[in-house]
């Protein structure tokens, strides 16, 4: 019996999709791994989860979910099968005032801000994909962002929640009596939780690790944290979802507290001759509360130059210069002031290229904002024709920022990777950096594996730091789990894993792996297809302005599909395959594509996919 006919027994026909145009399309998603999944299904309701799991525990068939496929480790792709959620469960509950907010999981993170722009709040996460990236994976990522750092992420907003363990049993924390009824119904991950804990905290050395692990930005792993923070089981359940990226659950509804949105912000670009310099001035912005603060080294800020926003002129950053972007935020106008004029004391006029300046107009400051948050983007729509884009994401000590910006560009010389960029979140000591490499030759990932092996030692062993700040551990970090956490740590986190998943059919091989080189494997190649479509690195920022997004396809994957076509005719492979797709695309692109150029307005590098579709 096929695996349709299979699926058909537990859901209707129309949730299941095994025909090549939807598989293919699905194929990659904003990271730079790319897998076929054998089949795609849209659940819509718990019932469905619970069924689902069923069958892949009896069946020995994954399960991978999908949000808005904005994760950049891979954590959202397989070669099993896809759980695209993003049809449907689309309910929000405003509460308290505002105070708090419920979701279904396929909430864009911006949309939940919208409904609590009335009470002047905001959740706490604000990844640069937020107006993409479903709360689901916003929470399964444990995703921060520019302005939260570590005290209002998901993890530390978090209400309650509703999950859906793979045994198919529901648990929700929201409920008075939550734990009892985890003692009642579960009676072996209750205990089993409370064993953990206990080891946990009787081994010193162990507890002050994970405390100084999550001192900083950190989603390596699970957030063993919780056993230190949390009494109860339920408590301690909760948070180990929050950062799990998909392999111990489902989230199926999440409340958070939300925080103030302030009501006056200034946003200033501080251009600085030395990085030095820049770094110098990090800490003490943070000892006077800067709410946001951007680094971008040289070569990031070039980047910056391809964008049609960008405000100055070309080429007016030195070599050894950095940027930093900064925002003050405060309900009360004088305190922003206050804030502009401290630091206008601790910033000398001879190390700026340009004047000092903040700015409280919002269109000046949403243009700032719309061209840090385009960085990624913009890098790709710039890169080798073949080259895959790879972005790493990795946290220090803020003190020590300045330091590591170095060691990382001597490691980008060494390994010629002449095009890389660095930038991030500066107050936190967060930083991502781009590279950009032709991997179709063992040259390019032999090259790349050394290079990871050398940044894992140096931020492991010279800074004590992150391996992943914020992205998750994914695909690109599992064989350095144990590098990052030592043996004792990972074994609790494969005995949590077993505990909750023992047959492990939740995402495979992302967090753990047995591969040690599995992270430069099924990286996704970016064949040329069209000039209009060509510098697309699937970010998925187009997908939730598709008029069609719900009736055929995304702009996404319709640029997936039409680079998997290419592949396939390259590889000379599967003509039935190409035949099948060939067959199906008049209907997904021609007929259905609204052509408006909505795709454009959410694209950082301005792409307009109904173009191509007009050819």
């Amino acid at each position: 019996m096929s695996l349709k006919s299979k699926l058909c027994k537990i859901l209707k026909a129309d949730q299941i999709k095994c025909d090549p145009i939807h598989r293919y399309s699905f194929a990659r998603d904003a990271s730079f791994y790319r897998l076929i999944p054998e089949a795609v299904v849209q659940p819509e309701n718990n019932k469905d989860i619970q069924a689902l799991f069923k069958f892949a525990n009896q069946n020995g068939t994954p399960l991978t979910f999908r949000a808005a496929g904005t994760s950049l480790s891979g954590q959202s792709i397989t070669n099993h099968i896809l759980v695209d959620i993003s049809h449907g469960w689309k309910s929000i509950q405003i509460k308290n005032n505002g105070e708090h907010i419920t979701l279904q999981p396929s909430i864009i993170g911006g949309h939940a801000n919208i409904a609590l722009k009335k009470y002047d709040r905001q959740i706490g996460p604000d990844p640069a994909s937020i107006n993409s990236c479903f709360i689901s994976g916003i929470v399964a990522n444990n995703a921060s962002g520019m302005c939260c750092g570590t005290l209002h992420n998901s993890y530390n907003t978090l209400h309650s929640m509703r999950i859906i363990l793979p045994n198919g049993s529901i648990i929700n924390s929201a409920h008075p009596n939550a734990d009892e009824i985890l003692k009642t119904n579960e009676p072996t991950f209750y205990s089993r939780l409370l064993d953990l804990k206990h080891r946990i905290q009787n081994n010193y050395k162990l507890s002050q690790t994970i405390r100084k692990k999550f001192s900083i930005k950190n989603t390596m792993g699970y957030s063993l944290n919780s056993f230190l923070d949390f009494e109860s089981p339920v408590d301690i359940l909760t948070h180990l979802m929050v950062g799990s990226e998909g392999t111990l659950g489902f989230i199926s509804e999440v409340t958070l507290h939300t925080i103030p949105n302030p009501k006056f912000k200034a946003t200033g670009l501080l251009l600085f001759k030395e990085l030095t310099n820049a770094c110098t001035l990090i800490p003490q912005l943070n000892d006077i509360g800067i709410d946001a603060c951007e680094i971008m080294d040289h070569s990031a800020f070039q980047v910056l130059q391809t964008s049609p926003e960008f405000p100055y002129e070309k080429n007016i950053m030195p070599p050894d210069g950095a940027a930093l972007l900064c925002e003050f935020q405060s309900d009360d106008i004088s305190h922003v002031d206050k804030c502009i004029e401290i630091v206008r004391t601790m910033v000398s006029v001879d190390d700026l290229i340009f004047p000092f300046a903040f700015t409280q107009n919002n269109h000046e400051r949403n243009k700032l904002w719309t061209l840090r948050k385009g960085m990624l983007p913009c890098h790709a729509g710039i890169r080798k024709s073949r080259t895959t884009l790879i972005i790493e994401d990795i946290c220090v000590k803020v003190e020590r920022l300045a330091s590591a910006i170095n060691d990382l560009h001597s490691l980008f010389r060494k390994y010629n990777y002449q095009d890389a960029v660095l930038f991030g979140h500066a107050k936190d000591g967060n930083l991502h950096f781009n590279i950009s490499s032709d991997f179709s030759t063992s040259k390019g990932i032999d090259n790349y594996r050394l290079f990871m092996d050398d940044m894992v030692l140096l931020i492991n062993g010279k800074y004590n730091g992150s391996l992943k700040a914020e992205h998750g551990t994914g695909r690109n970090m599992a064989p350095f789990l144990e590098d990052a956490w030592g043996t004792e740590a990972t074994q609790i986190m494969r005995e949590i894993k077993y505990l909750i998943d023992p047959n492990n059919i939740l995402n495979p091989g992302v967090i753990f792996t047995d591969d040690p080189d599995c992270h430069v494997k099924n990286i996704k190649p970016l064949p040329p297809v069209h000039s209009i479509i060509d510098p697309c690195i699937e970010c998925g920022f187009c997908e939730s302005y598709c008029p069609s997004k719900s009736l055929t396809m995304t702009p996404r994957r319709r640029i997936n599909i039409l680079r998997e076509l290419e592949l396939l005719k390259e590889q000379g492979e599967d003509p039935l395959v190409i035949s099948s797709i060939q067959k199906d695309l008049s209907f997904h692109f021609q007929d259905t594509c609204a052509t408006d150029g909505l795709c454009s307005v959410a694209c950082p590098v301005n792409i307009n996919t109904g173009e191509l579709i007009k050819v």
